[in-house]
């Protein structure tokens, strides 16, 4: 290029040059803050659908051109391209062996190695004490795994922890009898696959499920300020025990026993089916991430949650694979033409773009570096300026220079026939079979025109929803996929949801205060460090986890969306519209804005203390610059694999979906996925290219004129339609699309499927499809079973001997009714009888307490009587006056014969009070004390009779002499009374004492 043509060019680009720099770029040189890069290019996850304002306090960490703060231009990203090296990945299902077992446990787990070896060497030599393990027979072995089975049964907890944690180093490959990492994972093989043939399996499951309710630990662990290691040991220890079963044994080697792939076949159906808690053990998992998300079990281990429930749909569902052979296999029995390619082959056969620096670039970058320095730098409009303009309309100039610079760099629109390739590699042919669609008026369009299994599906959906009596029954092929589906659909937007709550929790933009759950349970010891050694190593475990959950999290997510869309295509779309509807795509977008290639590169592993390194090897000391060196390694294989996955489950949840698409250009995706092209990972950069490219109908013509160079990797990597205007479409061509009516019209489709697939147990029988045609159910063949058409005479005999049975049974009920009939009558009167008598009886009582009441209150009006006159008779005993003795006595003898004894006499008829005893002493009683007062009445009377014949010159001392006597002989005549009881009245004889006894 002459010099004129230099200089026209740097001239173009000096008035096309940036005025404001993307904080994401200040952002990874330390000018401006993760935090304030997110809340300018990212929407909130809650979708509050506008962006986050700048506050003052990040505004002043700003230059200010008045203040004459002026820093270094950050490094564009098209000028670290050349720099960066390409990086030698291999994408696959899972990293290697060694480095997926050393993922599961957290450094801060490094004591408890010893502690599990301490538990079984305490049940082994119990039993064994004069061999290793390693030097007994298959038959010992088999026989101290059952023992060690039946001691998870107990019931005390510490005992069962300890039997769980002999288990788990058996598991572990019983490493202290090993002197290398080969020779541990060979006895890893074999005790976990002793383990499984045992049936340990099916007992950590009914464990898991019984820690999994245990609501003591949970209540402890919500009331716990801090939750550490200690609070989920017992399950740390089952999930230990279950990861390493199910990683190692989808390890297939050749050298397998035969019986041990018997069990592989078995166990794998057995994860896949619902035989545990009437559920696949998938289920399970879902919901112990769901009640750990909803803050129920806070204390339990995620990560492990997560590596397990990765690790049983991959090897219960399959991988990329079995995913292949299965797409292969449904092509040919739909009569589908084959698959020409598979595209992860292909990815892998392509190389990374690596555009060098040219001269032009330079020259331009030191025209714009001498331009910035006179300029300040300008914030980026934030998405609420952006949500206000029309998002079909061009784009202002600025911000297309904006997006420009970011990657491009204004990077030429033409190369030399020379450069063209170095700047990019040649396009790979693809063969005329492959995804593209031709006019309908072509001849040759039937012949060529690709169909996919989801066209088929959706067709056939469609035939059974317009024809669902004729349509028949629909044969559902029950695999493992299905069975999945079926078994988490009734909670699968509750399980979407937790999966990017702790998506969101464990990726490295997110702010402190979004962290609304904690997700590091399982990595924080109960004493926190106190040297910085010890904080640098819990920091280094601390990132690490949270890469190992982002990557198991990411691999789910695609593995569902991969196997749920082979399966059928409304299945991936149910879960494909919770994903959006719970804000994956935003969130997925905030994952990528930073600094991609510091992430990928990122050194957070010490790989001497990664298992069974550290069991092995004695350990080194630990300084602080060994933790920093980290590892060798060019790049972390789990962070880019993350990324990768992610990559395509957001171009999944795009693709064809133009209303996807927009919430891409509204969130202001394309600069953010263009920084990710730094990254030099061929598929990688593919899939990136792909979600540019279903934008930029979107973003209009100035974006593609400046951004050319990306236009021309998305011609060169991605495959095209020929019809397809990606590159080409006007504002006009977007506006048409009703993307509310378009996503309404998908879910009313997905709600039917699901209700004709799967509701009916609640469906109304009233509307159910009957088949009345005469013709045709006399038509419909009629399958017997061998059986049957092997023995009918066996058959024929049991029918009747059953018949026969049946009609015996029916005439014995008969008879044990009519039995029963009478005796319910018989029982009915004898209720009568029983209740006549029983009322009666109560008449009978009432009256008797009616009459026992009355003769009470007459004994009672007697008794007062009585004591009245017992009260006169005292009184009268101890008068002194005989005179008056004399008169009163007569009156008190007949109110006692005529009162007293009468009353007696009334009241003993009572037949309920028999006095008859007391009537007849009562009388013997009065005759007696009537004998007596006449005897003294005739002593009385002789007293007054001598009394007149004596001298008138008695004193009247005598007198009282004699009345004190007559008192006394009174007294002692009522005190003998009971002794003269027998004594009968004497009848006179001489006239004395007839005048004794008249008197």
């Amino acid at each position: 290029m002459s010099q004129f043509g230099l200089l026209v060019k740097i001239k173009c680009n000096i008035t096309t040059s940036l005025e404001s720099v993307d904080t994401s770029v200040l952002a990874g040189h330390g000018l401006v803050s993760r935090e304030d890069t997110a809340a300018k290019n990212i929407m909130d996850v809650g979708g509050n659908g506008g962006g986050l304002p700048v506050n003052n306090k990040q505004r002043a960490m700003l230059p200010n051109k008045s203040r004459g703060e002026f820093t270094r231009n950050p490094r564009k990203d098209s000028e670290g391209l050349s720099e960066s090296p390409d990086l030698e990945f291999e994408y696959a299902d899972t990293d290697k062996w060694a480095a997926e077992l050393s993922e599961l446990y957290s450094y801060t787990e490094g004591p408890e190695f010893t502690l599990n070896r301490t538990c079984f060497e305490e049940e082994f030599r119990a039993h064994v004490s004069d061999k290793k393990w390693t030097e007994l027979d298959a038959a010992q072995h088999r026989a101290h795994a059952m023992r060690l089975l039946d001691n998870l049964e107990v019931i005390a907890r510490e005992k069962r922890l300890k039997v769980a944690r002999a288990i788990l180093y058996m598991a572990q490959g019983t490493f202290a009898e090993c002197s290398s990492e080969a020779e541990v994972q060979h006895w890893m093989r074999y005790n976990v696959f002793l383990l499984l043939d045992v049936g340990t399996f099916s007992a950590l499951v009914e464990l898991l499920n019984m820690e999994i309710d245990n609501s003591a630990a949970c209540s402890s662990a919500v009331r716990k300020p801090a939750i550490s290691l200690a609070d989920s040991t017992d399950l740390r220890v089952l999930l230990n025990i279950m990861y390493l079963m199910v990683e190692t044994i989808q390890q297939e080697d050749p050298a397998d026993r035969p019986e041990w792939r018997v069990i592989r076949e078995t166990i794998r159906a057995e994860l896949g089916s619902p035989l545990f808690n009437n559920e696949p053990i998938s289920v399970m998992l879902f919901g112990m991430v769901t009640k750990f998300c909803s803050g129920h079990a806070p204390h339990f281990p995620m990560k492990k949650v997560l590596l397990l429930l990765w690790k049983s749909i991959l090897f219960t569902l399959g991988g990329f694979e079995q995913l292949q052979s299965i797409k292969v296999r449904k092509r040919e029995e739909l009569g589908l033409p084959p698959l020409p390619e598979d595209s992860i082959r292909v990815i892998r056969s392509m190389r990374a773009a690596s555009p060098p620096a040219s001269a032009s670039d330079l020259i331009e970058q030191q025209q714009k570096r001498a331009r910035r320095e006179h300029k300040a730098l300008i914030k980026q409009d934030n998405l609420d300026a952006f949500n206000e303009k029309d998002p079909y309309k061009a784009e202002d100039p600025r911000e297309d220079e904006d997006d420009n610079d970011d990657n491009d760099n204004s990077i030429e629109t033409e190369t030399f026939p020379l450069e063209r390739d170095e700047v990019m590699p040649p396009p790979i042919p693809h063969p005329p079979s492959e995804r593209v669609s031709f006019p309908k008026g072509l001849p040759w369009a039937p012949k060529h025109k690709y169909v996919s299994i989801a066209e088929i599906q959706i067709a056939k959906e469609e035939e059974f929803q317009k024809t669902p009596l004729s349509g028949g029954e629909e044969e559902v092929e029950m695999c493992s996929t299905e069975l999945l589906y079926q078994g988490i659909l009734p909670s699968l937007p509750q399980y979407m949801i937790a999966l990017l709550k702790i998506l969101l929790a464990a990726a490295p933009t997110s702010k402190a205060k979004t962290d609304s759950i904690n997700i590091l349970a399982d990595v924080l010891p109960e004493e926190m460090p106190t040297t910085v050694l010890q904080s640098m190593k819990l920091g280094v475990d601390v990132n690490r986890h949270k890469e190992i959950i982002v990557k198991a999290i990411s691999a789910i997510l695609l593995l569902l969306l991969k196997h749920f869309k082979l399966n059928h295509i409304y299945q991936f779309e149910y879960m494909a519209q919770h994903l959006v509807f719970a804000n994956c795509i935003p969130l997925i977008l905030k994952f990528f804005n930073q600094n991609i290639m510091s992430y990928i590169t990122a050194k957070n592993s010490i790989s001497v203390l990664d298992f069974p390194h550290c069991v092995v090897h004695e350990l080194p000391e630990l300084t602080a610059e060994s933790l920093e060196a980290g590892d060798n390694n060019q790049f972390c294989w789990r962070n880019l694999f993350s990324c990768i996955n992610l990559l395509r489950i957001l171009n999944k949840l795009t693709k064809w979906k133009h209303s996807r698409t927009m919430m891409l250009v509204v969130f202001k995706s394309a600069p953010i996925l263009k920084r990710a092209l730094k990254v030099k990972q061929a598929m990688m950069q593919l899939y990136v290219l792909k979600l540019l490219k279903v934008q930029t109908k979107y973003l209009g013509r100035q974006w593609r004129k400046s951004n050319m160079k990306t236009m021309s990797a998305i011609y060169q990597k991605v495959r095209h339609r020929l019809n397809d205007d990606w590159a080409y479409g006007n504002d006009l061509d977007a506006r048409p699309w009703d993307f509310q009516a378009e996503e309404c019209a998908l879910r009313a489709n997905i709600e039917r499927f699901n209700s004709r697939r799967y509701d009916k147990t609640h469906s109304n029988p009233d509307f159910l499809p009957v088949d009345n045609c005469l013709q045709s159910v006399l038509g419909q063949r009629v399958d017997l079973p061998e059986d049957f058409q092997m023995n009918y005479d066996l058959w024929l005999e049991r029918e009747l001997e059953l018949e026969n049975m049946k009609v015996k049974s029916k005439q014995i009920l008969q008879k044990h009714e009519k039995k029963w009939k009478n005796t319910a009558t018989i029982l009915e009167h004898i209720q009568r009888h029983y209740q006549s008598v029983r009322q009666q009886i109560e008449a009978q009582e009432k009256a008797a307490v009616a009459q026992a009441r009355i003769s009470l209150q007459a004994l009672e009006l007697e008794i007062v009587k009585m004591r009245k006159r017992e009260a006169e008779l005292d009184r009268l005993a101890q008068t002194d006056n005989n005179v008056y003795f004399l008169q009163e006595w007569p009156s008190l003898l007949r109110l006692c014969e005529e009162d007293h004894l009468l009353a007696f006499h009334e009241v003993s008829e009572d037949p309920l009070l028999p006095f008859e005893s007391i009537k007849k002493a009562v009388e013997q009683f009065g005759r007696q004390l009537e004998a007596f007062c006449d005897k003294e009445f005739g002593i009385i009377s002789q007293t007054a009779d001598s009394g007149e014949q004596q001298e008138s010159g008695e004193t009247e001392e005598d007198d009282m002499q004699e009345s004190d006597k007559a008192s006394i002989s009174q007294s002692c005549g009522l005190s003998e009374v009971n002794n003269t009881v027998t004594l009968q009245p004497v009848e006179p004889t001489t006239r004395a004492e007839f005048l004794q006894y008249s008197a």
